[in-house]
């Protein structure tokens, strides 16, 4: 008699464990080197999880793996990790900060001494014209 009254706890646990999302896929861009090609992909995860990009011109295909350090109330000024291998032999480690709970971006460089930037929630213009401003900082 008892199991009969635990079995409907069980299944209401079981069903508001499923109403929260266990991962989100966000979409990011990238620009490695030069500037001359954006690299399209997505995060998946929540306070970490994957990430993935793919040059559109080379397919050039770059993954690994990112982990917020901090995580603010609203979204606002969270930091974090990102940790990326490409095909081509790029690494990078990736110091990113949001914007909002649905925008941000990185910047570093990779073992080559290149320029490495990512951003989500950010269009290819945005995307680009953040690169320039790094790129003209460092110049300084």
């Amino acid at each position: 008699m008892p199991r009969l009254t635990i079995l409907p706890l069980v299944f209401l646990f079981l069903i508001a464990c499923t109403a929260y999302p266990v991962a989100v896929a966000v979409p990011v861009l990238g620009i490695i080197g030069e500037g001359s090609e954006i690299y399209e992909g997505q995060t998946v995860g929540l306070a970490s999880g994957s990430i993935s990009l793919t040059g559109i011109v080379t397919g050039i295909r770059c993954h690994g793996n990112y982990k917020y350090t901090f995580l603010s109330p609203n979204g606002v000024g969270s930091t974090g990790l990102a940790a990326i291998q490409c095909q081509d032999g790029r690494l990078a480690t990736i110091q990113f900060t949001t914007e909002s709970s649905e925008e941000g971006w990185g910047f570093t460089e990779d073992n080559k001494g290149d320029p490495f930037i990512f951003t989500f929630g950010k269009t290819d213009s945005e995307t680009v014209e953040i690169y320039k401003q790094v790129m003209l900082r460092k110049k300084l």
